[in-house]
């Protein structure tokens, strides 16, 4: 026959560990996604970066337009890969549109959106459109 207090020290030292690998693993468990904040900056007017950032954003297959806001430069895009509702910080992604200078303008994505799963590629194909048509002026 065991003793008593043997038994509790027993459970609460199995306690410990089962809450102590618990922890750990929620803290292994936590995905460490890149920061995308980086601003990008053009010299083109306000209102051709505004349209050519959302044209450059709908060619993205797995992103599309959902709302926007030209006065206060935010685009709204959302992510047609993902349905349930786990993945509701994934289904969406902010940009601002910003005018810099006379002639100039900067789009970046907003705090909400920089660790967003696809940010950086929708930022790629929006310094390559907005380069593309800076050269061109």
């Amino acid at each position: 026959m065991t003793h008593p207090a043997r038994g509790v020290m027993k459970l609460k030292s199995v306690f410990s560990l089962a809450l102590g690998l618990f922890l750990l693993g929620g803290c292994a468990h936590a995905p460490l996604l890149p920061i995308h904040d980086e601003v990008l900056v053009f010299s083109l007017p306000y209102d051709l970066t505004f349209l050519r950032v959302l044209e450059a954003a709908d060619t993205h297959p797995d992103w599309e337009p959902n709302w926007t806001d030209k006065e206060k430069g935010v685009i709204h895009l959302q992510n047609t890969r993902y349905s349930s509702f786990a993945d509701a910080d994934k289904r969406s992604m902010v940009l601002l549109v910003k005018r810099e200078d006379e002639g100039g303008s900067s789009v970046r994505l907003a705090p909400e959106s920089q660790a967003v799963v696809g940010g950086g590629e929708v930022l790629k194909l929006i310094q390559a459109a907005l380069s593309e048509e800076a050269s061109l002026r």
